[in-house]
């Protein structure tokens, strides 16, 4: 099975939280990892608000070491900018969204936000 790790997840895997225990059968597991470029920005922003910059390229690295990375295509965004008039998600969750069915992925998530969509598994 190939997964998209959402960065909502990776977060909670750095901090060792319950949420981030729970994923770790993911992460670790024998999945394949795909992450969309947006999930590196997402992560490495929140690692820097929170600690420093080497924190967050360290987290940056864990990142590409575990996944492998699709970048935002001309075919992802116009997918996305659909979702996101379908669907009304964010543009961040509709390009998640549309990198995840262009490898026919399945998101782990905890956004609550894609609880309504097909292939997800929002950890509680």
């Amino acid at each position: 099975m190939t997964v998209l790790i959402d960065s909502n997840i990776w977060i909670e895997y750095f901090q060792a939280s319950a949420l981030g225990k729970k994923a770790v059968e993911y992460i670790e597991g024998k999945e394949k990892i795909i992450i969309s470029a947006l999930n590196i920005a997402e992560v490495y922003r929140h690692v820097l608000s929170k600690r420093t910059k080497e924190d967050a390229e360290k987290a940056a690295d864990v990142l590409q070491q575990f996944s492998f990375i699709i970048p935002v295509t001309t075919e992802i965004a116009k997918k996305a900018a659909a979702f996101k008039h379908e669907q009304k998600l964010g543009m961040a969750d509709a390009i998640i969204y549309a990198t995840a069915e262009q490898d026919h992925a399945t998101i782990i998530t905890a956004d609550n936000d894609f609880r309504h969509m097909q292939n997800v598994v929002v950890v509680k």
